[in-house]
This record gives C-alpha cells, sequence and structure tokens, in this order.
C-alpha cells in the first residue's frame, strides 16, 4: 500500500495511510467541517462523538507489526448524528480497513 486510501461509512469517511513508524501504532485526527457545523458547540460534540468510538473501537484496528496507521476522519453528516450511528460507522470503518490491509498483505507475499 504505497499511497493513503479512503473508505466510507455515513455519517464518516475515513482516509488513512500505512507508515512505517515503530513508534506508534495509530495516529488520528478528527474533522467536522464549519460550513455543514457553524456552531463550534456542534462542531465539538460531533468531534468529541468521533474520538469516543474510536477510543473503544481501536483495538479492532489490525495493523502489522512495524507499521503506523495515520487516519483522518472527517463528519460528512447535515445533522447531528447519534452515538449509535456514528459507533456502526466507525465499526464499518475499521473492519473496511482491516480487509483492505490484509489483501494488500497477501499481494505483497
Amino acid at each position: 500500500m504505497d499511497g493513503g486510501s479512503s473508505v466510507y461509512a455515513y455519517p464518516i469517511k475515513c482516509y488513512y495511510k500505512l507508515s512505517e513508524d515503530a513508534d506508534a501504532s495509530a495516529r488520528s485526527a478528527f474533522v467536522v467541517p464549519k460550513k455543514r457545523f457553524p456552531r463550534a458547540v456542534d462542531r465539538n460534540r460531533v468531534k468529541r462523538l468521533m474520538r469516543e468510538t474510536y477510543r473503544l473501537q481501536k483495538a479492532m484496528l489490525r495493523i502489522p507489526e512495524g507499521n503506523c496507521c495515520r487516519m483522518c476522519w472527517i463528519s460528512v453528516a447535515k445533522e447531528m448524528p447519534s452515538y449509535e450511528i456514528v459507533h456502526d460507522a466507525a465499526a464499518t470503518i475499521f473492519r473496511k480497513i482491516n480487509a483492505e490491509i490484509s489483501q494488500s498483505d497477501e499481494k505483497v507475499v
């Protein structure tokens, strides 16, 4: 996997890239566009939801030894999502990333 990739599960789009870095296993950034949520309070709430679901589910991510996965989580929702929707989307994203990582490992071997 040379370049970055993206996966989508409403209301989150996640860009990720594997890199060789022994110091960290995963790094993430969370983005909520000001255009969709003009009030800072709403943007912060959506970011808090995404961070919490990431924190609870990051153990699902299977990163090969000696690699680091850099991710950028972007909210694409037009209205405030519920915790359950964000939680399910994060689980779907982690499953898709794991599938793509395992496919790329099979191609290299």
